[in-house]
């Protein structure tokens, strides 16, 4: 604190700086107190009171409605997850009805690409060309 005090005797600038500091933070420069209007507490107990009877009203609505509202919800999903299990559980029945040794084949091609050795089709442009080209 001495070193303070022996700085501030020597440095004008660092006691101007002081003085400002001194003279904003003084207790005669504080915001005066402002008063309420009376009626402010009235008027905010009877909004908190309109918003507790608000919520009580919808609260005590819901726990009325929960033992309907429970039930018909299981039952949409009950339906709900009957109708999506007979959608995706079926299937078709060209694949139920195919050989597995069919469907081994078309596995096998798809894999190895061997439907490029396959014959080419009377029909095609491709037998057409091969044919011009001879």
């Amino acid at each position: 604190m001495v070193t303070v005090r022996e700085h501030l005797a020597r440095c004008s600038l660092c006691r101007e700086h002081l003085r400002v500091l001194a003279e904003v933070w003084k207790p005669q420069h504080a915001m005066e107190r402002l008063e309420p209007p009376a009626f402010l507490w009235t008027k905010l107990q009877a909004r908190i009171a309109g918003y507790e009877r608000r919520q009580r009203v919808l609260f005590n609505t819901g726990v009325r409605l929960a033992p309907m509202v429970r039930p018909a919800f299981y039952v949409v999903l009950f339906i709900v997850v009957l109708i999506a299990g007979n959608r995706f559980g079926t299937v078709p029945g060209s694949v139920a009805s195919r050989n597995v040794e069919q469907i081994a084949k078309e596995e096998a091609a798809q894999l190895f690409y061997l439907e490029a050795l396959e014959p080419i089709p009377p029909e095609s442009i491709g037998k057409i060309l091969i044919l011009t080209a001879d």
